[in-house]
C-alpha cells in the first residue's frame, strides 16, 4: 500500500520577519521614509505600490513580480516621531533572506535619519 506524501509544515515554507523603529520627524518625515524605502527596494523584476493617508501614514508594498516573497513598510506619523514598521514575508522557506531584506530596509531608513 503506497503512502501519500506529507505536506511540508507551514513553518518550513513561510517566514515572517519584522523590524520596528522610530525617529524624530524633523530628521525623517513619513514622505522621506517612503522615498528611502522605494529606492532601497527597487530591483529588476520587483513591483511596488504606495498608498498614502495624507500626513498620517504611507504604506509601501511590493516584491518580486514572480511571487514567493513580499515586503510591507509602514511609515507612520506619531506626534513628533516617525515610526516605521518593516515586514518581510517569504513563502519559500528562506528565513535568512527575509531577515536580511528587512535589515537592509531598516538600515537604509536609519541612515536617512
Amino acid at each position: 500500500m503506497s503512502q501519500l506524501a506529507q505536506p511540508a509544515s507551514a513553518a518550513d515554507d513561510f517566514t515572517f520577519d519584522y523590524r520596528i523603529e522610530r525617529a524624530s520627524a524633523a530628521k525623517l518625515s513619513i514622505d522621506t521614509c517612503a522615498e528611502i524605502t522605494k529606492r532601497t527596494t527597487q530591483a529588476p523584476g520587483y513591483v511596488q505600490s504606495v498608498n498614502r493617508e495624507a500626513g498620517k501614514l504611507v504604506t509601501i508594498t511590493g516584491g518580486p513580480a514572480a511571487g514567493g516573497s513580499a515586503f510591507i513598510v509602514h511609515c507612520i506619523a506619531s506626534d513628533d516621531k516617525t515610526v516605521y514598521v518593516v515586514q518581510a514575508l517569504d513563502y519559500r522557506g528562506r528565513k535568512t533572506e527575509a531577515a536580511a531584506f528587512a535589515d537592509k530596509i531598516r538600515d537604509a531608513l536609519k541612515a536617512g535619519e
